[in-house]
């Protein structure tokens, strides 16, 4: 457990939606996470699981502009680390911590672009006209990164199965109008 623990604090201190280092019409890439004294990660630092999870949250509320809103996904993640915080039994829950940062990220990746200063912005995909984006090659990146990064968070324990492929067909392909092996075949997942 303690393995898991370290590995999801390790996992998540450094890396966001936006992790692939290609261009586009914006571009999308996270500065490395800046943490500062009394930052929730700080509050949190005794638990790296929950420590992690804070940082996810720190991370994106940092980098949103001031007129975006946060992901959705991203107030179930607050009321988790709250409850940890506060000595619930979320503080040992490796696997819920880790849908939760994960369902955080699948939402960034799809609701968000990022500028050359590393804020996120209003995403620039029109998710009801397909053509717009099949061929972006740069927006294919950033979900294939994701759906990886959630690949890896299950090989190492940090996800289960079920919610992986929740996440990756409800946040994910579904956003796109694709379902399973279709969406595989489109992001050329090997």
């Amino acid at each position: 457990m303690k393995v898991a623990l370290v590995s999801l604090l390790l996992l998540v201190a450094g890396a966001g939606a936006f992790a692939p280092h290609t261009k586009s019409k914006a571009v999308r890439r996270a500065p490395p996470v800046r943490c500062t004294v009394k930052s929730l990660a700080d509050v949190a630092a005794g638990n790296p699981l929950i420590a992690g999870a804070a940082r996810t949250i720190e991370f994106t509320k940092k980098n949103l502009t001031p007129e975006l809103a946060p992901p959705p996904s991203m107030a179930e993640l607050e009321k988790y680390v709250k409850a940890a915080q506060e000595g619930g039994p979320e503080a040992e829950d490796v696997q819920t911590a880790g849908k939760l940062i994960y369902a955080v990220m699948c939402e960034q990746v799809t609701l968000y672009d990022q500028d050359q200063a590393g804020c996120m912005t209003p995403s620039s995909i029109d998710y009801t006209d397909p053509s717009s984006f099949q061929d972006d090659e740069a927006f294919k990146s950033r979900l294939k990164y994701v759906y990886n990064y959630g690949i890896t968070m299950l090989g190492q324990g940090l996800i289960s199965e079920g919610d992986l492929k929740e996440a990756v067909l409800g946040r994910l392909a579904a956003k796109c109008g694709k379902e399973g092996k279709d969406f595989d075949d489109w992001l050329e997942m090997a």
